[in-house]
């Protein structure tokens, strides 16, 4: 019980950093500060998750997935991390190709979450189809 309570609450918090993160990058974004909204985003991914873009673009999209499920067994906050990712993915200066492999991993983020919920969600189902399109 003490076990549970405590995972709970870990999940929870951790539910708090990444919707806080989320809100925070696209503040930023709005006032123009993309760059620096991008780097408190890496460090924090970093420092809670020990998963920043340079680990996403070194593992394949399985083991993107193993390892944050063993952070979390809360798929939606899954979602959220793909968010995150997502919301940054224009501003980052990377080559095509980079990108590319980038918004794959973020589809097999959204594919999973949409895989493991129960219920439909049309939010989720947009990003995967505006992904696969971005994709062609």
């Amino acid at each position: 019980m003490v076990y549970r309570d405590y995972l709970k609450k870990q999940i929870d918090e951790l539910g708090r950093v990444l919707g806080k993160l989320l809100a925070d990058l696209i503040s930023l974004k709005t006032q123009g500060k993309t760059e620096q909204g991008i780097e408190i985003v890496n460090q924090t991914l970093k420092t809670e998750l020990d998963l920043d873009l340079s680990e996403i673009l070194s593992l394949s999209e399985e083991e993107i997935i193993e390892k944050l499920e063993k952070m979390t067994p809360d798929y939606k906050l899954i979602g959220v991390y793909a968010d995150i990712i997502y919301e940054m993915l224009d501003d980052l200066n990377y080559e095509k190709a980079k990108k590319a492999d980038l918004l794959k991993k973020i589809l097999a983020l959204y594919e999973h979450v949409e895989k493991k919920s129960s219920t439909f969600s049309f939010e989720n189902h947009t990003k995967i189809e505006l992904i696969k399109k971005e994709l062609q």
